[in-house]
């Protein structure tokens, strides 16, 4: 080293000296700290519940062809998942005859996927229904239940011990808010989780679907949206839906029983009344001949072809049917009935009507409203057909023949009421109306 580079290096030194107060380099080195290791559990590779879970087993969409999956395939593999899920919602529904057992043996439980699906307690088939009136809303305990029942019991014999055992309601059946009798002072209210309406009405719940098909909430309204784009709450208020059908069949039923009876009877009151308004008519001119008045009738032509025209016949359906419209709003609670059917408020069961029918729940009510008019007037035709085709040649036979095509004659085949014409056009429709209405 050359000097120059000499008194650099001792003033370096110096500098370094003067600097280091800690002295560092007069002490022992420090030993290490020793390093702590955190000891992590590892992540499970495939989830919480394994390589299989069972929702992969349902779909087919596992780990080893997911990534090699087409587009279609997993589609139809999200549309098992849909079915599972409204299978396994819906629960099982038994047999009617349970099979053939020993003597001294009890008939063994059917077997059910999904046990909170079903509820606990039994239809009684030898209760009648029974119809609860709160807030001057009319709630009806229809025979639903009670027609179920004897339907899934099968043989006409069965005792309701027997009942008992092959009978579980499923979330098919309309659960209604309890009987007044239910509601009295002078007994114990039940507050316990198993006679809780809601509980009944809604069936099981997301979460016991998705523990039954080891799967977390999140990845299965994932795997919804991918399917039809809706989470699985909004699928399942869709399955609820089913019920709308039954509910509005038995609700309409009895409104219309309520404003013209049994189909076919308000054939019978346009006869009296046509008999009634000729006697008025007569008893109206003898009046007036007697006075020597003269005689102002102008419903005389009317009187005399009485039989409507096709104008007439759309007037008179268009206004029964918003009678029968409004018998149901005035009779009707909706917050009660969407309770009754599984909803937890009526803006669900609107949504879900709009989500699956593609209709607001008025517009649902009032297509059904018409039906059951064209069924009652078309029964009407052929009750006026029955009465006009009796052999009597008395006042009301004659009224009833006149009725039916403006003349006095006996009516003879091809008949042209609207009955004969649904027995000719739409015969599954009749016969089905037929069952359901009487």
């Amino acid at each position: 080293m050359s000097p120059e580079e000499i008194d650099a290096a001792e003033i370096a030194v110096a500098t370094l000296w003067a600097s280091d107060r800690r002295r560092s380099h007069l002490r022992a080195p420090r030993e290490p700290k020793p390093e702590i290791v955190r000891v992590v559990p590892p992540k499970p590779k495939y989830g919480l519940y394994g390589p299989h879970p069972k929702w992969r087993r349902v779909t087919g969409i596992t780990f080893a062809v997911e990534a090699i999956l087409k587009r279609k395939q997993r589609k139809k593999g999200l549309k098992r998942l849909e079915r599972w899920l409204e299978k396994n919602w819906k629960g099982v529904k038994l047999e009617a005859a349970a099979k053939p057992t020993r003597e001294g043996e009890a008939p063994a439980e059917p077997p059910v996927l999904n046990p909170s699906a079903v509820g606990q307690a039994c239809v009684d088939a030898t209760a009648p229904s029974s119809i609860s009136q709160t807030d001057g809303a009319v709630q009806d305990q229809t025979s639903s239940n009670l027609r179920g029942a004897q339907t899934r019991q099968g043989s006409a014999g069965a005792s309701p011990s027997q009942l008992a055992v092959t009978f579980k309601p499923t979330v098919e059946d309309i659960i209604f808010p309890r009987s007044p009798a239910d509601l009295s002072l002078i007994k114990e209210w039940s507050t316990s989780a198993d006679s809780w309406s809601c509980v009944k009405a809604r069936g099981p719940s997301l979460e016991s679907l998705c523990r039954d098909l080891q799967i977390v909430k999140p990845e299965l309204n994932h795997l919804m949206q991918e399917h039809c784009g809706l989470n699985a709450d909004e699928v399942i208020d869709n399955f609820r839906l089913s019920k709308l059908r039954g509910a509005l069949r038995d609700r309409v039923r009895q409104c219309a029983r309520e404003l013209w009876g049994s189909p076919g009877d308000v054939a019978m009151t346009k006869v009296h009344e046509l008999r009634e308004a000729e006697e008025f008519a007569r008893q109206k001119r003898v009046k007036a001949r007697l006075n020597g008045d003269e005689v102002d009738d102008p419903q005389a032509g009317k009187r005399e072809f009485p039989s409507p025209t096709g104008e007439e016949r759309e007037i008179e359906k268009t206004e029964r049917t918003a009678k029968l419209l409004r018998a149901l709003e005035q009779t009707f609670d909706h917050e009660m009935w969407a309770q009754a059917l599984g909803f937890t408020t009526l803006n669900k069961l609107k949504n879900a009507c709009l989500r699956v029918l593609g209709r607001t729940l008025k517009s649902v009510m009032r297509i059904v409203a018409e039906e059951v008019v064209t069924f009652y007037i078309a029964s009407e035709w052929k009750a006026m057909r029955r009465l006009a085709s009796e052999d009597s040649n008395d006042i009301y036979t004659r009224c009833a023949r006149r009725l039916y095509w403006n003349s006095l004659d006996k009516p003879g085949e091809p008949f042209v009421d609207e009955w004969s014409a649904y027995e000719e056009l739409k015969r599954d429709w009749l016969e089905g109306m037929v069952k359901e209405f009487g």
